[in-house]
């Protein structure tokens, strides 16, 4: 550390190596392998006894593609299907579990992928050191303690999707009533030389690896799976409700919900956990325009704080932490164990599908002429009717992969989708002035949510291979309604060439 800090205060340093030399301050920074104070062999495996063998020593997926441990036919495999999210999320080929692996591996830095030279040596490099396998209260806490005392860092693993937020900070419950008395359409810009998927895991996502980190102690929370219903009753809401722990998935949840007669707020990826990145984060839903954000719904929040307490945080309990948790950003504030959202009643559920393409339209001005006609006529349907729409947009197609009605069936939808697809289509017409089919659309039904999402938007995000690089921007109703040229032509710059595509949510948050 004396060599970093010297070139600084040169003109002290000895004064500074003197001070330093006795100092008996704590270290600021964290031990990692390697270190003096990094943990001896003996502390882990006291650990490992402390939580009833469930510490995992981290062995990155990738070391059959170097060394002794090497194996073509796995190796090959990897290569062909490294960032599939089945790859990192599941287990290998001996059933083993991979806690430390993260659904975006650029974040470990090549220390040890498939694509590397098999004589480059395996290194954990910015993966975890070990995880716990939580089961319960006893892990977290006995995790918590021992990283404070040996001064190790530590994260908390759920299902890997690495989403970070930057949301604005939670209000106090005197403004709640109207803190998303708004509408705003999100665009995410895309880099698209991998095939990606669009994870609706937050209000703002960006993927920062912050559940590995390099000599870490991971709290991997991904088997805390139970649930249920019950019916809650407090001053601020009464009816039913969910309790879910933290390894829960956005599709766990839907179907757990359908299964009772209700649907629940959760994200478009079926693999997202819905109580760590996607509600901590906001939680963008297909729903949202109904029903509002994820984090609208939580009424208590189960947790344990950093110093080991064991509590829970609602509205007027622990208030300060339950708002911090709902939007704040997950693996943050403190360690949830599980959190209670509100229910509602399921029913019949609609989707539709509408895409057009820059030759069907007759060209590029053709084409953006179309892209602001769509826009305008989205926003009167998703203020109107509280749609949810997901939009893919590149320099030469537009399609809507999901738009979803919480309460129309397949026909009434088409109807109410009528206007925008006549727009669409009168932008080319034939030389008779006859029109020409420009949008290809089409829409269904199920008598609940979970039907039509797991035959019709599920099968189509699960398989995606993993985005390499996501960035995030708000655009406002307001922009949208006093300047859509310029919003227009910020897309098209955008994707000029090709190099990005634009993923957005459209969306009104009026609860």
């Amino acid at each position: 550390m004396l060599s970093l800090i010297t070139p600084i205060l040169l003109f002290t340093g000895l004064a500074v190596g003197a001070a330093v030399q006795k100092s008996s301050s704590p270290p600021t920074c964290k031990y990692i392998p390697g270190d003096k104070g990094w943990p001896s062999a003996e502390l882990w495996n006291r650990l490992n006894s402390t939580v009833g063998g469930r510490l995992i020593a981290t062995h990155p997926l990738a070391e059959t593609c170097h060394g002794d441990t090497f194996s073509s036919t796995e190796c090959e495999y990897l290569q062909e299907n490294w960032l599939v999210p089945d790859v990192f999320m599941l287990t290998d080929s001996d059933s083993t579990p991979l806690p430390g692996e993260i659904l975006h591996p650029w974040f470990t830095n090549q220390t040890c992928d498939p694509f590397t030279p098999n004589m480059t040596p395996c290194e954990l490099g910015n993966y975890v050191s070990y995880s716990i396998e939580i089961t319960g209260v006893h892990e977290i806490v006995a995790g918590l303690s021992f990283a404070r005392k040996n001064n190790v860092r530590l994260v908390i693993k759920n299902s890997g999707h690495e989403c970070v937020t930057f949301p604005p900070p939670p209000p106090p419950p005197s403004v709640i009533a109207s803190r998303f008395q708004l509408e705003q359409i999100r665009v995410l810009i895309i880099l698209p030389f991998i095939l990606y998927r669009v994870d609706e895991d937050t209000i703002l996502n960006s993927y920062f690896g912050k559940s590995t980190g390099k000599g870490a102690l991971a709290l991997w929370t991904h088997n805390l799976n139970r649930q249920e219903v019950v019916q809650y009753k407090s001053q601020h809401y009464t009816g039913p409700a969910l309790k879910a722990q933290s390894g829960v998935t956005g599709a766990q949840m839907a179907e757990f919900a359908f299964k009772h007669g209700y649907r629940a707020v959760v994200g478009s990826c079926p693999d997202v956990g819905v109580v760590g990145g996607f509600t901590q984060g906001g939680g963008i839903s297909l729903m949202s325009g109904v029903y509002g954000l994820g984090a609208d719904n939580v009424l208590e929040w189960e947790v344990v704080t950093v110093d080991g307490r064991h509590i829970t945080a609602t509205p007027t309990r622990n208030a300060d932490l339950y708002w911090a948790l709902s939007g704040g950003g997950g693996g943050t504030y403190a360690v949830v164990v599980s959190m209670t959202t509100r229910l509602f009643k399921d029913g019949t559920t609609s989707g539709a599908m509408v895409e057009f393409r820059i030759d069907s339209v007759g060209g590029v001005e053709q084409y953006w002429d179309a892209v602001g006609i769509f826009f305008d006529q989205l926003r009167s349907l998703i203020s109107t009717y509280g749609f949810d729409a997901d939009i893919i947009v590149t320099n030469d197609t537009l399609s809507i992969f999901s738009l979803i009605s919480a309460s129309h069936t397949a026909a009434e939808l088409q109807t109410l989708m009528q206007p925008l697809v006549e727009q669409l289509e009168g932008v080319r017409k034939g030389q008779n002035n006859t029109l020409q089919q420009v949008v290809t659309s089409n829409t269904s039904d199920a008598t609940s949510y979970f039907k039509l999402y797991s035959t019709t938007l599920e099968p189509l995000i699960a398989p995606n291979p993993l985005t390499p690089v996501l960035g995030g921007r708000f655009v406002s109703r307001a922009n949208m309604d006093e300047n859509p040229g310029a919003v227009i032509d910020a897309m098209r710059v955008a994707v000029d060439g090709g190099k990005f595509t634009l993923a957005v949510s459209a969306l009104n948050l009026t609860t």
